[in-house]
């Protein structure tokens, strides 16, 4: 129930948000997707069947996102971007590796959310200086991981 009302309340964010996110914005959604995972990693903490947490999928999402956007030099600009490049993306993509990493299936709206989350702050990172093409997951990830 708890991450339902943090799913919505993400939604709520994103959509109300300008067309164009600034800084102080995208590291308010890093920081409440870094929260959620904080916060699946306690719930399931106690789970050990030999499968890799929920919770820690944030990470290899974000080392793979930056990947892509240093690939495709390309930066999604605003929110219907963000969400275009996200649905794309986990349909095509992290569904396979979600599921290798958790054992169980991907909901879509869930992984949809966290890539919106993940992307506004790999964003923000460029935004900062690291440099795009180049950019090194590690550093650009550091909220995530």
């Amino acid at each position: 129930e708890m991450l339902a009302r943090i799913a919505v309340f993400l939604c709520a964010s994103l959509a109300l948000t300008a067309a164009t996110l600034s800084p102080e914005q995208l590291d308010e959604i890093a920081f409440s997707a870094l929260m959620t995972e904080t916060f699946e990693m306690e719930s399931l903490e106690m789970l050990d069947n030999g499968r890799c947490p929920v919770g820690r999928v944030g990470c290899p999402m974000c080392y793979d996102i930056v990947d892509r956007f240093n690939n495709q030099v390309e930066v999604p600009e605003h929110n219907e971007a963000f969400e275009h490049f996200c649905d794309g993306y986990i349909n095509k993509h992290w569904k396979a590796s979600y599921e290798m990493l958790t054992g169980g299936p991907i909901d879509p709206m869930k992984e949809k959310i966290r890539c919106v989350s993940v992307s506004a702050g790999v964003k923000e990172r460029f935004q900062q200086g690291c440099p795009l093409g180049n950019c090194a997951p590690a550093s650009a990830c550091s909220a995530f991981c």
